[in-house]
């Protein structure tokens, strides 16, 4: 089974953010109803930003690697480039 996290991920923050505008709206619900509602909310927000952060780092680290590989096929020959990798791999 595959799963879209950011359609999940929308769904989930769409709900939360319905529930806090509700909770701040009704004058009937507790403060820490309200609060609950709200930190939930900033909360989403925060695992958002941090994925998006992750991804960010994810794909620069891609770009380096790719660029890496690139100038090593350039520089070296197929002998010292085996060598690199197998040091990079120790390295690890």
């Amino acid at each position: 089974m595959e799963i879209n996290i950011d359609s999940k991920l929308a769904e989930h923050f769409e709900r939360v953010e319905e529930l806090a505008k509700t909770a701040i709206e009704d004058d009937d619900e507790s403060y820490s109803s309200r609060a609950s509602a709200q930190s939930a909310l900033t909360t989403i927000i925060k695992d958002i930003v941090k994925s998006q952060e992750s991804i960010i780092t994810m794909k620069r680290l891609q770009e380096v690697e790719r660029i890496l590989i690139k100038t090593v096929k350039k520089y070296l020959n197929e002998k010292e480039m085996e060598e690199f990798l197998a040091e990079i791999n120790e390295i690890q």
